[in-house]
């Protein structure tokens, strides 16, 4: 078993959400579209945060607020942000180079209900409806700000809270249309496109800590394994091996083996290779694989123990 930092306790391999947010992150992988990746990790996030939300309501974990007012979105995006994350790791994300650049994007993030409840014209917007649609933007640049001055506690989940807020926005503007009241806007969609493929960096980021660095972690069932014709591929990656199993099955093509995962499917046989080296390589290892395999996201069973690691599947081409 590789030694890594242990991911949240409330991130457990028998849970239905966890299966359905790797579905949907594996999905954002064969996404060509930035809008349609941020959606498909926005429906990620949906999960997971439906699935802290259930394991803090069973362990008597809701706050007062969710408590007198009911269960809501915003609510549970904001508490997984806040307390979902360990302390360490929650630290990290904060000064993370996905989450410096969302801050620093330019233009900012505008909030697209407040241009829709100020009756926007979308052929000129004033600078002082584009500064209050930014307001949240704006509060969240400060944020940073106030924690790289001193990261206390109560100055870290402020920041946690901005980025939730900016996040939902964003996946409340994706779900939005170009079209109002005063005729289409089509500058949205550049927009989006732009905003888009930054929170999904961010939220690629987020995950990666939430589920214990997956990024670093690589199973392998065929030729890429020790003592196979395509070991050296993998031979200058400083790491760990360990056996494991993951659910699914293997079928070949021109004698070449296709991995499809199967969350109720039958054993395969795995080699991990576990190594901080490994994020450095991936787009190496992408490439030589080629188009007619996809990178994915599958829980490895280890001796007693689950995690979460990438694999090589067979891709679905058209």
């Amino acid at each position: 078993m590789p030694t890594t930092v242990a991911k949240p306790d409330w991130v457990s391999s028998d849970e239905p959400w966890l299966l359905e947010a790797l579905g949907h992150v594996n999905q954002s992988r064969r996404r060509v579209e930035p809008v349609d990746r941020c959606e498909d990790l926005c429906k990620a996030l949906n999960k997971t945060w439906n699935g802290f939300h259930a394991h803090r309501q069973k362990h008597g974990g809701l706050t007062q607020a969710e408590q007198k007012t009911g269960r809501s979105d915003f609510q549970a995006i904001s508490q997984l942000m806040l307390r979902g994350l360990p302390e360490a790791q929650a630290r990290e994300f904060c000064v993370s180079a996905p989450v410096r650049a969302l801050v620093e994007l330019r233009p900012q993030v505008m909030n697209h209900e407040t241009l829709l409840r100020r009756d926007y014209d979308p052929a000129h917007i004033p600078e002082s409806i584009q500064t209050e649609a930014r307001k949240e933007h704006g509060q969240l640049v400060r944020a940073l700000e106030k924690y790289l001055a001193g990261p206390e506690p109560a100055v870290r989940d402020a920041l946690l809270k901005k980025l939730a807020q900016i996040v939902y926005i964003v996946r409340c503007n994706i779900a939005h249309s170009e079209k109002t009241v005063r005729g289409p806007d089509p500058a949205k969609a550049a927009r989006d496109r732009s905003v888009s493929t930054i929170v999904s960096e961010v939220l690629v980021c987020f995950f990666d800590l939430l589920f214990d660095r997956p990024s670093r972690r690589l199973a392998v069932y065929g030729t890429l394994a020790p003592g196979e014709p395509n070991a050296s591929v993998l031979s200058g990656v400083n790491g760990i091996w360990c056996k494991g199993r993951v659910s699914g099955a293997v079928e070949y093509r021109a004698r070449f083996p296709y991995f499809t995962w199967e969350p109720s499917g039958s054993d395969v046989e795995v080699h991990v290779l576990t190594s901080p080296e490994l994020p450095h390589h991936l787009a190496r290892i992408d490439a030589f694989e080629g188009r007619r395999y996809v990178r994915a996201l599958v829980p490895v069973r280890a001796a007693s123990a689950v995690y979460i690691a990438n694999i090589y599947e067979a891709a679905q081409l058209g």
